[in-house]
């Protein structure tokens, strides 16, 4: 009976605009259990999850797959900080395509966090669809790290008073940030602040190898 309830919510259901947001960092090439380095790094088992996870979406769910870190290049003189492997489509029409992008990520620099959830908050929004589950999924191991600690504070106040201010209210356009956890160094209190602010739930993986289950939780929520 309760397959059948949750075969009818996945049928009824509002169709979702996700943007999947992936930390890309140096640190998520470290091994996701020490004692294990055959489990491989955290790296390797989050792209399994986000593998696995984009199985549980309907064809007609749209979802972007975006990854981040510093030193992804230039435009214009400013840093490139994050990098969109998919735009936000019909995952019918490329779930197997962003397995295979995926499947080559390698980690990279820095942990640009408050400015990355910001941009992709910040877009949701613009983009905003009231007759969709407008959601980011944001997944990171680390603290902020965008290269000036001087302002991370500020930085960080600033981003939950925009979260907050667009997702209540009479003109509320509101986008759920589902964030993710991931790895003992994770920065667990400001990735509650954040969902909180946006009225999502925060999930925690601190224990690197459990993140397929934890992803899938996450995904549930579509």
């Amino acid at each position: 009976m309760l397959v059948g309830l949750l075969d009818a919510w996945a049928t009824q259901r509002k169709t979702a605009r996700v943007l999947i947001v992936l930390d890309v960092s140096g640190s998520m090439g470290e091994p996701a259990d020490p004692a294990d380095h055959d489990a491989g790094t955290k790296l390797d088992l989050a792209v399994r999850a986000v593998q696995d996870g984009l199985a549980k979406f309907k064809a007609e769910d749209l979802v972007g797959l975006r990854i981040f870190t510093t030193g992804l290049g230039s435009n214009g003189g400013e840093e490139v900080t994050y990098k969109d492997l998919s735009p936000i489509e019909p995952i019918g029409d490329n779930r197997e395509r962003l397995r295979n992008e995926v499947a080559s990520l390698t980690p990279l620099n820095g942990t640009p966090l408050y400015e990355v959830v910001g941009a992709s908050h910040a877009q949701m929004v613009a983009e905003y669809d009231p007759a969709l589950i407008n959601a980011v999924v944001f997944l990171s191991d680390g603290v902020n790290d965008d290269g000036n600690p001087d302002d991370d504070e500020s930085q960080f106040d600033s981003l939950i008073a925009e979260i907050t201010r667009t997702s209540n209210g009479e003109n509320a356009k509101p986008v759920r940030i589902f964030t993710i956890a991931y790895g003992a160094d994770a920065d667990v209190g400001a990735l509650e602040k954040i969902s909180e602010a946006s009225n999502a739930t925060a999930y925690t993986a601190s224990d690197a190898t459990t993140i397929g289950e934890v992803f899938t939780a996450v995904v549930s929520n579509f």
